[in-house]
């Protein structure tokens, strides 16, 4: 920590009220609750000592040096919190007596004018406030275990359970207003309902927690400020936290009003434009292909492509898009269409190919069919003026073959509606996703892991 962080951190650090000495190297251990702490860590030789008036300094357990704890939030420093002012008595660095590699420290903290305790925890980077709740819950236990919860009365909130275990002390340092090493003989129960979670501690042989705390899910950047330390210097966040919001949480509830708000005006004016501007036919003709013709002999040439047809003009009111039907009197044989629609007056044009196939026959004693003697092409943002086509039929083998072309204006494009409404909704999709990863990797560290 760099001399200008500690200069800041030390203008919220004010003096111990008073100190006692440290029953193992006489280091005078300052406090500053003198009023409920009981409790005091050495911060040289890391003695745990108890001092009651009355009664000689009772030495407790010295920790292992290698435990030895650094605190992000000094012993005595305050810190502007949530409407309160809170000072740093003390810190615990626990872990799990099932598993050691699960460690975390709890910093005890005192309200400046009330003296209320509350907690900090923090695992993994993740920061937790904990403070007593002002009455006990019940636990609903089911099987399997995963489906036990706990519901508040107080608002209906539902809290599934998360983990159950019991703590050990590895170290601590500052004051205390109880034995620490207490804790070792408590069982745990964590019920989440992410931002908050329920703490229960149930004392050795009680087959309910017997004492509750409310825990709500807090921000480093928001603690920093508070206590005017470095982001940095409350350490990196890793995985997902017991009750770390999910990414876009708190907007969710107003991001899938907008989305659905958004897609039904879309539909709403896709269906408005219709109703104006309903779809016309404007042009309606029948053709036949007739063979090419050889021009050195006039014989038809078999296999040669179709001669080309114009069609007559007609009025397109646009911009519009034009809908062309194209249906071929076929049977077990194909018809391929190539089409240019030509603006008369600018000579633009707009091309397709189409090609309808049918067949069918008898099979097994069964009627099978395959294709379609109808084809459909839409052309999009056709301007206004006056249009024909250009038809190059290609039949099968080159025999005649009729088909009929029906062209309609101001078609719906049920695409472009379909593009609107996943613009609209990809963001929404995207949040829905990262919160369901968000949520499997919150459960991944639980043996309470939903079933899916």
């Amino acid at each position: 920590m760099s001399q200008e962080r500690l200069d800041k951190i030390s203008l919220r650090v004010s003096p111990p009220v008073d100190s006692v000495p440290c029953p193992d190297c006489g280091t005078a251990v300052g406090y500053y609750d003198e009023v409920n702490s009981t409790h005091f860590v050495c911060p040289k030789c890391l003695v745990l000592f108890q001092v009651e008036d009355g009664k000689p300094t009772k030495r407790i357990v010295e920790f292992k040096k290698q435990f030895r704890v650094q605190p992000a939030l000094p012993i005595g420093s305050t810190g502007a919190f949530r409407g309160r002012t809170w000072r740093v008595l003390g810190v615990l660095h626990c872990y799990e007596a099932k598993d050691q590699t699960a460690r975390w420290l709890e910093y005890v903290l005192r309200e400046e004018k009330t003296g209320e305790a509350a907690q900090l925890a923090v695992y993994d980077g993740h920061w937790t406030f904990i403070e007593p709740a002002k009455s006990g819950f019940d636990i609903e236990r089911a099987r399997p275990a995963r489906d036990t919860i706990v519901t508040d009365p107080a608002d209906g909130t539902v809290y599934s359970i998360y983990h159950q275990y019991s703590p050990r002390l590895a170290a601590a340092i500052g004051e205390f207003d109880w034995n620490p090493t207490d804790d070792s003989t408590l069982n745990i129960w964590e019920f989440i309902a992410p931002p908050r979670m329920l703490v229960g501690e149930a004392a050795p042989g009680a087959k309910v927690p017997n004492a509750w705390y409310r825990a709500e899910h807090v921000d480093a950047d928001e603690l920093a400020a508070a206590f005017g330390v470095s982001r940095q210097d409350l350490g990196k966040r890793t995985g997902v936290g017991a009750i770390q919001p999910a990414p876009g949480e708190e907007d969710s509830g107003l991001l899938l009003k907008l989305a659905v708000g958004l897609a039904a005006l879309a539909i709403v004016v896709f269906l408005g434009l219709q109703m104006l501007r309903p779809d016309k036919v404007v042009m309606r003709q029948y053709y036949a292909t007739q063979p090419e013709l050889s021009p050195e002999t006039g014989i038809p040439v078999i296999g040669g492509a179709g001669r080309p047809i114009v069609s007559e003009s007609f009025d397109v009111e646009g911009p519009t898009a034009l809908s062309v039907v194209l249906t071929a009197e076929i049977t077990n044989s194909w018809l391929e269409v190539g089409a240019t629609l030509v603006n008369d007056q600018t000579g633009q044009t707009y091309e397709f190919v189409e090609a309808p196939e049918y067949y069918e026959g008898l099979d097994g004693g069964e009627n099978w069919t395959e294709g379609s003697r109808e084809v459909q092409a839409t052309l999009g943002g056709i301007p206004a003026g006056r249009y024909h086509f250009n038809f190059s039929p290609y039949s099968d083998g080159g025999k005649p073959t009729g088909f009929q072309v029906i062209v309609m204006e101001n078609t719906p494009l049920t695409s472009n509606l379909i593009v609107v409404l996943v613009i609209i909704l990809i963001w929404p999709v995207i949040q829905v996703l990262r919160r369901r990863n968000h949520e499997q990797q919150r459960w991944y560290n639980s043996e309470f892991t939903p079933d899916e």
